[in-house]
């Protein structure tokens, strides 16, 4: 049953959306999942299939198969946990991720466990009349040390050839801005269209406070 559910979290990466340019891209491309990553899935559906196929039978349905899609579901978790990070399925139950440990569980009885650190969440949104992205954020999570009203967020950012690797620390950025007003607009220029910008986020509060940075983040410039 998880493996079945983790198949289906990972078939989003294979959907197509409408490319900035026209026509249409994989969210996978969309979202910046490395392609070396992506290129690891497939095989490893295939051996999924395959042994959920064996499951379902009947005649097939034994204990060295079972334990097959166990192991095939450590591994596929495994990847699941990584690529957790460069995109969210916001259509997939929450109670689905929560079996498949990707979020906390509820204790019975009690709340669900809060997040640990105060970090943002980003939405982006293609402007089609202006060359412009605007990034929808919100709070996510408290953190204990973080007094005061909140500011904003800072946003770092860099825009990069479609096949540049992606940045790894804060200096590989080129661009800081801070952000008061909710969406941010992302602005670039002509030269820039069809590269790949990548940002990461996180709160600032009126006292100089600071949240965690939130993922790597990353689009294609309209």
């Amino acid at each position: 049953d998880r493996l079945k559910m983790g198949m289906t979290w990972f078939s989003t990466l294979s959907e197509t959306q409408p490319a900035p340019g026209g026509g249409d891209q994989t969210n996978a491309f969309a979202w910046g999942v490395p392609e070396d990553k992506v290129m690891v899935l497939g095989p490893l559906n295939d051996r999924c299939a395959v042994s959920l196929a064996k499951v379902d039978d009947p005649e097939t349905n034994t204990k060295v198969t079972r334990a097959e899609c166990r192991v095939l579901f450590i591994e596929l978790k495994a990847l699941m946990e990584d690529l957790h990070t460069y995109f969210y399925v916001k259509d997939f139950p929450v109670e689905a991720l929560a079996r498949l440990g990707l979020l906390p569980r509820k204790k019975p009885g009690g709340p669900p466990k809060p997040d640990p650190t105060d970090h943002v969440e980003c939405r982006v949104e293609y402007d089609p009349t202006a060359d412009v992205i605007y990034l929808h954020y919100k709070r996510i999570g408290v953190k204990s040390t973080s007094k005061g009203k909140n500011h904003g967020v800072e946003v770092l950012s860099v825009v990069l050839p479609l096949d540049a690797p992606a940045p790894v620390d804060d200096d590989d950025f080129t661009h800081s801005d801070i952000d008061t007003a909710n969406p941010f607009p992302m602005r670039f220029k002509p030269h820039q269209a069809g590269m790949r910008v990548w940002f990461k986020l996180r709160w600032e509060n009126g006292t100089g406070g600071k949240g965690e940075w939130s993922v790597l983040y990353s689009a294609i410039v309209p």
